[in-house]
């Protein structure tokens, strides 16, 4: 299936009566279709645009860059690893020096937000 980029724009985080929407609407094709967060597994900047991988093999590019799209995100859930990706920190199953593994996909951490990223991870032990 051809995905077919979209711009939306938007003017911070998605609010519904005082709280924080858990998913957003992209359009693909002729309609729009819900995303939930929890679904992302990670974001990489394509470009000008950005790709979502999803929990289930699929694979959403849209006209936003990774900047843009950061201000829909939940912050909780959502971390820069390096300038061209941004992971749910949910879907992370190992890590080991500068790589966080997500599933078969190897994804690098940059020294600029490795702090970060270590902090956001809830370790035990020492790195």
């Amino acid at each position: 299936m051809r995905l077919q980029p979209f711009h939306w724009r938007h003017s911070g985080q998605s609010v519904w009566r005082g709280r924080k929407a858990d998913f957003f609407f992209v359009k693909e094709g002729a309609y729009f279709r819900r995303i939930d967060f929890k679904f992302i597994r990670w974001i990489k900047a394509e470009g000008s645009y950005c790709k979502l991988f999803m929990d289930n093999a699929r694979e959403l590019l849209l006209s936003f860059n990774l900047t843009e799209i950061t201000s829909y995100l939940p912050v909780q859930d959502f971390v820069r690893v390096h300038r061209s990706y941004i992971v749910n920190i949910n879907s992370v199953d190992s890590f080991i020096g500068n790589m966080l593994f997500i599933g078969n996909c190897r994804i690098p951490i940059s020294k600029s937000h490795k702090n970060e990223v270590l902090e956001r991870l809830n370790l035990i032990g020492e790195v």
